[in-house]
């Protein structure tokens, strides 16, 4: 499908918002349901703790009364049946609550304490005596154990499930046991509930004004960009304009044939004018891509990161602004990139004074975040003291093409140490900037070819225009040399600027 020309701005406007919006509406969605997950499988494991501390709790309350039982039993063995009267009437006055109490029966399945004392005595009936005799059957076997039954509720007189723990005392044929009531537990759980529903709810929020805020940044930077564009292709149009009337104001009072010759002649230059127009255009975008790579693997990687903070529960406001933060410095160099190469197509750039030190510093600046991410160091050095004049944003984007060719190169390689080596320094009145890395070198019969226009050694995922765009900036610019060749480690790109003072600029 063939694009007109005034539709490019509108396509760089709405694509770029149509994906980002869909893309980011998918990650909310995604965390939502990952973030529900997560606080489910933390409400479960905070429910059952609830419940295992109730047990917890009744299991050191009957083993407390059974080591009291065993240590009053040691200082009488001899009056036991005064000391057992004496101890049931101790359990039966020990904080016997309307639902938290203490019951014991013996091995004839007879209930000696009870908190309703008009069960005392009196015959159970069937499932009461089943109910007894597992308790003495977990008495007996293990010493004790927890189990679960229905059991009247004395505060609201409703059969409710009930957890026990039950410990034997086997010399005298004794069942001790205290429970709790599981509806008890419903206040709490229902407390910790709506505590989770809380936190989703608030990571939710954080979410979708995050999911917010990178899409009104799209639609800011996507303005960006097709305004950038539309003024590049009515710039190009008016010069188109003007040269077609020039030539048609010049040729309007030849001859017939000539008129027809010129005619002919002007068909052809509306072709190449629009042909290098095209050109000019898709070696900016091409441009454009390659150079927002970085900052677009940077915004992966704060992504990364807050869904990895997120999946640890260690996403704070603090590190969400801080990514925020970090996101929006990483468009701002994306729109700056476009700015330079708007300006490098623009043919007023002038030469400025730089001083080489500082240069080599916003180099580094401008690779540093890449770098670090691949693990590569960067070693620069500066042996040049005097300012230089030159195209200082085309200079810096040639040396960063040369800087982010030499990191792909490290992608291809197993070396361990890896480093990037700029020195910088004066020699025969030229300003030499020598790119260096040990990245294993370029391919012998390559070597000529590395400077064409769409040649690229890296498949589909290469514009081949790089290197090229470097070296038409130093040579037909700058008029200096762009040269490469190989050493023992890698690749060496040399570049060789005329030193030229400030009063010899026309």
């Amino acid at each position: 499908m063939k694009i007109q020309e005034k539709h490019i701005p509108i396509f760089t406007l709405i694509f770029p918002v149509v994906g980002i919006t869909v893309a980011t509406i998918m990650i909310i969605y995604l965390f939502s349901q990952e973030a529900k997950g997560h606080f489910q499988k933390d409400l479960d494991q905070n429910i059952e703790h609830i419940l295992q501390n109730k047990k917890d709790r009744i299991q050191i309350e009957v083993d407390a009364i059974a080591e009291y039982i065993r240590y009053y039993k040691s200082l009488a063995p001899t009056d036991t049946k005064q000391l057992q009267k004496e101890i049931l009437a101790r359990i039966t006055a020990k904080g016997q609550g309307k639902d938290d109490y203490f019951f014991v029966i013996d091995y004839d399945k007879n209930l000696l304490v009870h908190n309703d004392s008009s069960l005392l005595g009196k015959t159970l009936d069937k499932k009461r005596i089943v109910l007894f005799e597992n308790m003495i059957q977990i008495a007996k076997q293990r010493g004790g154990g927890f189990l679960q039954y229905p059991w009247e509720k004395p505060s609201t007189k409703k059969i409710e499930d009930k957890i026990s723990y039950v410990v034997g005392i086997q010399e005298w044929g004794w069942v001790v046991g205290t429970g709790v009531y599981l509806d008890d537990l419903s206040a709490k759980i229902a407390q910790e509930k709506q505590r989770h529903s809380t936190l989703i709810s608030s990571y939710q929020e954080k979410f979708i004004t995050a999911g917010c805020i990178i899409i009104l940044l799209s639609i800011g930077f996507s303005l960006l960009v097709s305004r950038s564009i539309k003024s590049s292709i009515m710039s190009h149009k008016m010069e188109v304009e003007e040269k077609e009337q020039e030539l048609t104001t010049l040729n309007r009072d030849l001859e017939k044939r000539v008129e027809e010759e010129l005619e002919k002649n002007r068909e052809k230059d509306k072709l190449l004018l629009e042909q290098s127009k095209l050109t000019i255009m898709g070696e900016m975008l091409g441009m454009i891509a390659h150079q927002w790579r970085q900052p677009l693997n940077s915004i992966g990687l704060i992504v990364q990161n807050i869904q990895e903070a997120y999946a640890f529960n260690e996403l704070t406001k603090e590190d969400l602004d801080s990514d925020v933060e970090k996101t929006l410095e990483s468009i701002q160099e994306m729109s700056k990139t476009i700015d330079t190469f708007y300006k490098f197509f623009k043919p007023t750039n002038q030469k400025n004074r730089v001083d080489p030190y500082q240069f080599l510093q916003k180099v580094e600046k401008s690779v540093k975040k890449r770098l670090e991410a691949q693990n590569i160091s960067l070693l620069a050095t500066c042996k040049q003291t005097e300012a230089v004049l030159v195209f200082e944003s085309e200079l810096m984007q040639s040396i960063t093409n040369i800087i982010n060719n030499a990191i792909e190169q490290f992608a291809n390689t197993t070396v361990s140490n890896k480093i990037i080596t700029i020195d910088a320094f004066n020699k025969h009145h030229h300003f030499i900037i020598e790119i260096s890395d040990n990245a294993g070198g370029i391919q012998e019969n390559l070597l000529d070819k590395v400077f064409d226009p769409y040649f690229s050694t890296k498949s589909k995922n290469g514009t081949g225009l790089g290197l090229y765009m470097a070296k038409m900036v130093i040579e037909v610019h700058m008029e200096g040399k762009l040269l490469v060749r190989n050493s023992n480690d890698g690749a060496v790109f040399t570049l060789s600027i005329p030193w030229i003072q400030e009063n010899d600029i026309p």
